[in-house]
């Protein structure tokens, strides 16, 4: 999975339980950008472990995350919008 170095989205990754590869360079990439590069397995994977978040505790401990990454909001629409969830 490909981030941003300048934004907080591996730390949000790694606390819904994703693998974050540590090597990856950018250089400030779009949100939309990032999302394009990603494999489709890998947005599956991200949205369906932030379900699982939501699910857990009924979005409490999603609603730290957000309140803690605000940038994962843009990021997860986009995610959702590549495997084609929103009509745009």
């Amino acid at each position: 999975m490909s981030y941003s170095n300048n934004s907080s989205l591996k730390d949000t990754a790694r606390a819904i339980g994703q693998v974050v590869q540590e090597s990856y360079q950018s250089g400030g990439r779009s949100v939309e950008k990032v999302v394009s590069s990603m494999k489709l397995s890998e947005i599956y994977d991200i949205l369906e472990g932030m379900k699982k978040v939501i699910d857990e505790d009924r979005g409490h401990r999603a609603r730290a995350i957000f309140e803690a990454y605000p940038q994962l909001v843009p990021a997860l629409y986009e995610m959702q919008v590549s495997l084609k969830y929103f009509l745009v």
